[in-house]
């Protein structure tokens, strides 16, 4: 990690130690849910575990959460440089390649409308070449 990144690197760190856990006392499947059948629950691992990311077939919209973000007009692995597994987060952009949408939304940087399973598989190969 860059030298400049380090002090904030820490105070986010402490920050986070001082965050109560809390029990899990349910979960959702991967797939289709009863409770949301016109929504895809994907699991999309990587930036962190148990990240999930959504499609919703009806309007062809992919909801990627933090699985990738936008920045500069550009998709990328959000904050790489704190990606807990980047194998994992890239298998992950790759699943996501395989959805036929025509949005991706991104919790980070909007929406994407263009060329999406071209540009997350770009985004791959920038990673892996």
């Amino acid at each position: 990690m860059p030298a400049e990144y380090k002090p904030w690197a820490a105070e986010f760190i402490h920050a986070h130690k001082a965050i109560a856990p809390v029990e899990v006392n349910d979960t959702v499947p991967y797939g289709v849910w009863p409770l949301l059948p016109a929504v895809e629950i994907i699991h999309t691992p990587g930036h962190m575990p148990g990240h999930i990311s959504f499609y919703i077939d009806e309007t062809k919209s992919l909801i990627a959460a933090d699985a990738v973000v936008i920045e500069n007009d550009l998709l990328n692995i959000a904050n790489p440089q704190f990606t807990l597994n980047m194998e994992d987060a890239l298998n992950s952009v790759e699943k996501l390649a395989t959805y036929p949408a025509q949005q991706l939304i991104c919790y980070h940087g909007g929406l994407l409308t263009e060329n999406i399973a071209q540009q997350l598989q770009a985004l791959v190969a920038r990673y892996r070449p």
